[in-house]
């Protein structure tokens, strides 16, 4: 007889949103939950109740918000599936995510949990919810980024010449790099909307996933959006929608670059 699967030691933050999701709590598996069938595409399944938060003390004392983001209920089998993201003084913990399953009796069957809503993350502490670079000041750092790696920022799309040259010029031949120009201009960025939201991110001191190894920044996360006078208030879907960036919010520093090939395409 195969030996039974022993269950997953639940996390202090596991175990809260367990609570938060019995039959007795606020917008928990005793309320009305949409349902799914697991065939219809995201574009035709229901929109996700207004969002719940409700703030929990850790047993170290840091006063911490989970906010139910979704929830739902198989047609099939009658499981509740609710999702929750962490919040400290109203920002997001930037990828943070706890999942739990009841079974149709609402009695806890699992809970999955992000890396960075672990315990051991959570419990370091946060920096100062107040941003010293203000918003304005962020095209001017995504700039500077660029500059600094070589990169062009170009205010065409992916399809206009980047290496700054025109039809009037000559092409350089191999190796004539006195000829090339970058476009990387602060005008570049003229038209572009940066739409930063704010989060606490955690980043880590080396290449390895050990939580003792890092530490959350409050940060920037932009949606860069390229809009037109003449496209009517939408994007015009240029090259510098390709990237965001995840900015320190207190020094101005990128931190990350986010690629948005996937949804660019």
């Amino acid at each position: 007889m195969p030996k039974q699967l022993e269950k997953k030691k639940t996390t202090e933050l596991e175990d809260i949103a367990i609570k938060l999701s019995g039959s007795d709590s606020p917008g928990g598996a005793g309320e009305e939950l949409r349902s799914f069938t697991g065939s219809q595409p995201k574009s035709l399944q229901p929109k996700p109740e207004p969002r719940n938060t409700q703030q929990v003390r850790l047993s170290t004392g840091l006063l911490v918000e989970f906010e139910l983001v979704d929830k739902y209920q198989s047609k099939f089998t009658q499981a509740s599936k609710f999702k929750y993201r962490l919040r400290y003084q109203g920002i997001p913990l930037y990828g943070s995510s706890i999942i739990v399953d009841l079974d149709e009796d609402n009695k806890f069957l699992f809970a999955n949990s992000s890396e960075v809503a672990q315990d051991e993350a959570v419990k370091k502490g946060f920096p100062d919810k107040n941003p010293k670079v203000p918003e304005e000041d962020l095209k001017d750092s995504i700039y500077k980024y660029c500059l600094k790696k070589g990169e062009p920022i170009s205010p065409g799309g992916s399809g206009e010449e980047l290496r700054g040259f025109t039809g009037s010029q000559p092409k350089p031949e191999p190796g004539d790099t006195q000829r090339v120009q970058l476009s990387t201009s602060p005008e570049a960025l003229e038209h572009c909307d940066v739409n930063p939201q704010l989060y606490y991110y955690f980043k880590h001191f080396s290449n390895g996933s050990s939580h003792k190894l890092g530490e959350w920044r409050l940060v920037y996360v932009t949606n860069i959006k390229v809009m037109a006078p003449t496209s009517g208030g939408k994007s015009v879907g240029t090259s510098l929608e390709l990237t965001d960036y995840v900015i320190d919010a207190h020094t101005g520093e990128i931190i990350l670059e986010l690629s948005n090939l996937r949804t660019f395409c």
